[in-house]
């Protein structure tokens, strides 16, 4: 998934994909293993309404991923952690003058003052009373100081009309002039050589995925749809289960302070994984696979190798379901715990996990 490569800012470039949704999950994951990671978020926006809510919808997907992240704003998350409503007004002013400030080139403080109040009562940053470039400008520029990538997810799959393909097309170009960001517009494949898309897809690239299948229906503990990439060092947003144990394993004396989330391990083949929870000292690695992310033969055979990588490079690795974590999380950390033990050289406890 080399979609990136040699993409600059201020374009458009389009994915025509079999199975769209995924090619959205496989550019997820290939934004991590990168050296200087990305910033994904992915945008929905749905044809079968009036084009005039194109706009809007970038709009509340991207709020939507901004409120998923909250308080992971600017690289500064540390700044609205312990921020009051008495201290807002010099939070602001502390970040207007600091680092990230100045990598942003332009900060709006009446948004800001805004979108802090609403992230804060759980809704999406989305206000009227500022244009769609205004919103979108520092929705993007709150998400990721750099390195954004806007991924957008169209449904639905059916071909619309050309009025709503043209509006597409154009749409993609302003968002691109107005917002500093990658854009990557998932398409399905049908819609190839269409001419209202020309403006777009003069760099198109095709994705084939043949023996991907969607699932016929979730689970009620399965994972929701990505909106956002994973964190560096923090548990994935769209996880419930990692979120979950996550919590769990904060307040274990023994298991908290070892674990690491997100990050990339490199292999002695060279290869680049990210992983859900890592113990780097003890060599183990925790996956917590939902079936919307893991269902297709692909993304079988791919974590079996990922398995058989980290195994060489001397790693254990224990697969959860994300189901399994969500119905009975005790049993889980009773799982890790014995494989950290075992790390350890300490004696494992005779009843079974």
């Amino acid at each position: 998934m080399d979609v990136l490569e040699e993409f600059p800012t201020g374009t458009v470039r389009c994915v025509f994909s079999s199975a769209p949704d995924v090619s959205i999950s496989k550019l997820l994951a290939w934004g991590t293993t990168r050296p200087d990671g990305e910033r994904i978020a992915v945008c929905e926006v749905n044809l079968s309404r009036p084009v005039y809510s194109i706009i809007d919808d970038l709009v509340f997907s991207l709020a939507k991923a901004a409120l998923v992240l909250w308080p992971d704003w600017y690289d500064s998350s540390e700044l609205f952690l312990r921020c009051e409503e008495s201290t807002l007004q010099s939070t602001l002013d502390r970040l207007a003058t600091g680092l990230a400030a100045s990598r942003q080139r332009s900060l709006h403080r009446p948004w800001l003052l805004r979108a802090v109040t609403m992230c804060r009562a759980n809704s999406p940053p989305v206000n009227s009373d500022f244009s769609p470039t205004v919103q979108l400008q520092q929705l993007a520029i709150a998400i990721a100081s750099q390195n954004l990538v806007l991924v957008i997810r169209v449904s639905p799959p059916d071909l619309p009309d050309s009025t709503g393909l043209l509006a597409l097309a154009r749409s993609l170009e302003w968002l691109s002039r107005e917002v500093s960001a990658h854009i990557v517009a998932v398409l399905p494949a049908t819609w190839r050589g269409r001419a209202e898309l020309d403006g777009i897809s003069w760099a198109a690239r095709i994705a084939d995925e043949a023996e991907a299948k969607e699932p016929e229906a979730d689970s009620a503990f399965d994972e929701p749809p990505a909106t956002v990439s994973p964190i560096r060092g923090r548990p994935h947003p769209n996880s419930p289960g990692e979120q979950l144990l996550a919590s769990r394993l904060i307040c274990d004396a023994l298991l908290g302070p070892l674990f690491q989330y997100n990050m990339p391990v490199t292999t002695v083949r060279a290869s680049r994984y990210q992983v859900d929870l890592v113990w780097f000292d003890g060599k183990l690695v925790v996956e917590i696979d939902g079936y919307r992310y893991h269902s297709s033969r692909f993304d079988f055979a791919n974590d079996r190798h990922r398995d058989y990588e980290l195994q060489l490079s001397g790693y254990v690795v224990l697969r959860l379901t994300h189901e399994s974590v969500m119905a009975d999380v005790e049993l889980a950390i009773d799982k890790i715990r014995d494989l950290v033990k075992l790390r350890l050289g300490q004696p494992l406890p005779s009843r079974p996990s």
